[in-house]
């Protein structure tokens, strides 16, 4: 990822970049207080066209308290603007910590809204001290993986305003990226493991990469993402996620256009089916399992809220969770398997 940051020299209100402190990425640890690991971009030489990355710990009470610590460690000035990820330990995000990293982040403009929030299993530091093959700093390194998992369904890619919008309001439930390391190589490198589920800001379990798939199906239109099943490989040129619901009933209104990529060849009518139906079952059972975590990270309450307004205010929030547990959920979905878009140019 290239780094641009602009000379400010010649006015007294602007700072010379070497005294900058240049933040690519956090990670945030701890049980009684927060231990923050700051990576912090290393200019090497006069062009910047040398990066490397340096991590400075610092320690406090409250997030602002650990971050306010850092700037006294080398006397510079913070520069968050090309910050990329947040790591959090998953230790923290039970505690109910996501409502006061929201205080801080939205409560501090240096960072950007667009920044990447991601959930590790073990140690965020250890994950953040990984050294990727392909990138020196390695907090951009898995901004890059987040977004290409989300490209295979394997987990969400997750702006920070997105968690705070989907945390914030009411009839839908937040979820983060889930992270882990990977040291069964010779490197020990971060490893996309599934999806961290919130309800009311605190995380209360995990899916996996498996089940990660049908909920971002089910959640949001998906398009150039990659689809898999036991035996094939699919394109998807188009997909769109439509929720209703009336009289008591949910149902999820799927349309997917494919292009298979690999795989046994067969019957195009007998293999749309064949996804239809692993779509279906993998819906349903990753609905069975949220009714039972009272989670609803898809937002089928929000779709009740937009489309039955009263209904909504006559449930919400106190009759809502026995309601959601008991609410029928219906599938209606439908796959056309067509040519990939190259071979079809081709042939024309």
């Amino acid at each position: 990822m290239s780094l641009s940051v602009p000379l400010l020299c010649g006015c007294s209100a602007s700072t010379e970049i070497d005294k900058l402190m240049i933040v690519s990425g956090l990670s945030i640890d701890g049980t009684d207080t927060y231990q923050i690991t700051s990576q912090i971009v290393n200019l090497q030489d006069a062009n910047q066209n040398k990066l490397s990355p340096i991590l400075l710990e610092t320690e406090g009470t409250t997030i602002a308290d650990a971050m306010s610590a850092l700037a006294q460690l080398e006397g510079q000035k913070l520069y968050f603007t090309h910050a990329q990820t947040i790591l959090i330990s998953s230790e923290r995000l039970k505690n109910g910590e996501a409502s006061h990293l929201i205080d801080l982040l939205n409560m501090a403009p240096r960072f950007r809204s667009s920044i990447r929030l991601a959930a590790t299993v073990d140690s965020a530091k250890e994950i953040l001290q990984t050294e990727p093959h392909t990138d020196p700093i390695s907090s951009f390194s898995i901004r890059d993986s987040l977004v290409e998992c989300y490209r295979m369904l394997k987990a969400p890619d997750v702006p920070f305003y997105v968690f705070l919008n989907d945390t914030l309001e009411s009839g839908i439930d937040g979820v983060l990226p889930l992270i882990t390391v990977d040291d069964s190589g010779d490197t020990a490198l971060p490893y996309v493991c599934g999806t961290a589920l919130f309800k009311d800001a605190v995380m209360v379990n995990t899916i996996t990469t498996e089940e990660t798939k049908y909920l971002l199906l089910a959640k949001e239109k998906v398009s150039n993402a990659i689809f898999t099943t036991d035996t094939h490989s699919f394109l998807i040129n188009t997909g769109k996620s439509n929720k209703k619901y009336k009289n008591g009933v949910m149902t999820f209104e799927i349309k997917l256009e494919l292009s298979l990529i690999e795989g046994e060849k067969s019957d195009d009518k007998t293999l749309e089916q064949m996804v239809s139906d692993d779509i279906e079952t993998g819906i349903m059972t990753l609905i069975d399992k949220l009714k039972a975590l009272d989670c609803d990270p898809i937002g089928i309450g929000r779709c009740i809220k937009r489309q039955s307004p009263k209904y909504w205010a006559e449930v919400y929030p106190y009759q809502w969770s026995q309601v959601y547990s008991q609410l029928e959920i219906r599938t209606d979905i439908k796959v056309s398997i067509v040519p990939s878009p190259k071979l079809a140019e081709k042939e024309n």
